[in-house]
């Protein structure tokens, strides 16, 4: 299994995309989805790795990086 850590709205978008019917056409087709294009943020060992994410392959998992906020009191509750 690979894992490859991204931010949350890049997640977002990953998440947005596997549930579309044209993924690969969306990623590229679409200017919703810059933020995860080679050009910005991905290099290419990622979007490789994205691309096969979106034609089905179970082997690869995405998970966020940065958590936007903790709940200390949950944290550390009993």
């Amino acid at each position: 299994m690979e894992t490859y850590y991204v931010t949350q709205e890049q997640l977002d978008l990953i998440n947005d995309l596997k549930e579309s019917d044209f993924p690969v056409y969306k990623f590229y087709g679409s200017n919703k989805y810059q933020p995860l294009a080679i050009k910005n943020e991905l290099d290419s060992k990622e979007e490789k790795m994205l691309l096969r994410y979106l034609g089905g392959d179970e082997t690869i998992e995405f998970k966020v990086k940065e958590q936007l906020y903790r709940l200390w009191r949950f944290d550390n509750a009993d």
